[in-house]
């Protein structure tokens, strides 16, 4: 159907080709389809990145049948496991403030702080540029999304939002700025003499998790994008309303906040129960 055809155009468009795009077809690795599904992984639910895996399975079928490769490495390695009920990983207040201790780069401290008190995802935080930043009254406007270093815009019209943010943040960006002197037009998180937005966030992110456990401290390993499933569950843990919490993270509608987030909720229904007996 058209809009069958529609949609494998546009999950296409949208993420195999730019994964993807410059690299000859014969010359795509095992490993290439690993860092493809955390790729999908950081910006979709599972079940639709599995569909954009099976999309990328029948491309490199047809690949096989027109002998361009042998080999169907996409099949060969399998489509993503697990399903969208799957609990995610999350830190707390206390484990992100263990992280944060051992960052000393004040960029990206600036940007740890930024995505777990914000919610906002990693492609909005470093599309950032100086004049979405209101220091005056602590307020980040988030309008762009930076995809494989390209900005394009955000991925939903809901995402199109402000957000309110604690003054420690807001410090921690100031720093940076004065220490840059940056042009309004300038990233915010960008590199210190291309002037381009940070491109290496998700393996420093890792890199740094990895030398923390090295030294003896037990810190979860999460990914990046679970800083915005941390600061949606501080939120809710600390009693927030789920529509603000929606709102700052940009859902179109609160029951998408609350599909993904409703096992954070387990005692309301004990606590209504409870209720009636007075």
């Amino acid at each position: 159907k058209e809009s069958s055809t529609n949609r494998l155009k546009k999950e296409c468009r949208l993420y195999i080709k730019p994964f993807f795009e410059g690299k000859f077809i014969q010359n795509i690795r095992k490993r290439d389809i690993l860092k493809f599904h955390d790729y999908l992984l950081d910006r979709l639910s599972i079940t639709t990145a599995k569909n954009v895996h099976g999309y990328l399975s029948a491309i490199l079928n047809y690949a096989v049948k027109m002998e361009y490769v042998t080999t169907n490495v996409a099949r060969e390695v399998g489509n993503i496991k697990g399903n969208d009920n799957k609990e995610f990983d999350y830190w707390t207040l206390d484990e992100f403030k263990l992280f944060l201790s051992h960052i000393d780069d004040k960029v990206y401290r600036a940007l740890f702080m930024t995505l777990f008190y914000s919610g906002m995802r990693i492609g909005e935080a470093l599309a950032l540029t100086w004049k979405d930043i209101d220091f005056e009254n602590n307020v980040i406007n988030i309008d762009k999304t930076a995809n494989l270093g390209k900005i394009t815009t955000p991925k939903t019209k809901a995402s199109i939002r402000k957000i309110k943010m604690p003054q420690h943040t807001m410090n921690a960006i100031a720093e940076i700025k004065l220490e840059k002197k940056p042009k309004p037009d300038y990233f915010v998180f960008g590199e210190y003499y291309t002037h381009k937005p940070l491109n290496t966030t998700r393996g420093y992110f890792l890199t740094k998790i990895r030398q923390i456990n090295e030294k003896g401290i037990k810190l979860k390993r999460i990914r990046i994008h679970d800083l915005r499933h941390s600061h949606a569950s501080y939120l809710i843990n600390k009693g927030f309303d789920i529509q603000i919490v929606s709102k700052r993270l940009g859902h179109s509608k609160v029951s998408v906040t609350y599909d993904i987030y409703a096992h954070l909720y387990p005692n309301k229904e004990e606590e209504a129960v409870l209720a009636m007996e007075d």
